[in-house]
């Protein structure tokens, strides 16, 4: 009998456990060039911070873009910098192909207006000798951002 309650005690815990984890324990997606749509969309969700700034022009600090389909940007220009909160859509500018680069817009809508982000694709930069992936955004407001969670 002590054998049988202690399989279903060991059953519940494993049940309690799996029904228990939190959105910090889910995989994140490899970043690499050529993801699918929707591997795209799954591999873009976390917080960004920018490693690279382009002088004179308009340059995203911060983003950071949820499961639940809100973001938060950080727009930095001429040492100004301007936060805005809202919702975000993604539309690929081409469809993902395997072997080709995803490109991407992301649209934010805010109470006031709408920041649009052209061109994202995950890839490299020249500044940085490492082949490491970030998330860049090729069109003003520019960003070469790295994932810091």
């Amino acid at each position: 009998m002590n054998i049988k309650k202690f399989i279903v005690i060991l059953i519940a815990l494993i049940f309690y456990e799996s029904c228990h984890k939190t959105p910090t324990q889910i995989d994140q997606i490899e970043l690499r060039e050529g993801l699918s749509a929707s591997e795209f969309k799954e591999a873009i969700i976390g917080k960004w911070q920018s490693v690279y700034e382009i002088p004179g022009k308009q340059n995203i600090e911060y983003l950071e873009l949820t499961r639940q389909g809100n973001a938060k940007i950080i727009i930095k220009s001429d040492g100004n910098k301007k936060e805005y909160k809202g919702g975000y859509s993604i539309t690929f500018l081409r469809p993902p192909t395997e072997g080709m680069v995803t490109l991407a817009e992301l649209t934010i809508k805010t109470s006031k207006e709408n920041i649009t982000l052209s061109w994202v694709n995950f890839g490299h930069h020249n500044a940085f000798p490492v082949e490491v992936f970030f998330l860049m955004i090729d069109k003003e407001p520019y960003g070469v951002l790295q994932r810091i969670a």
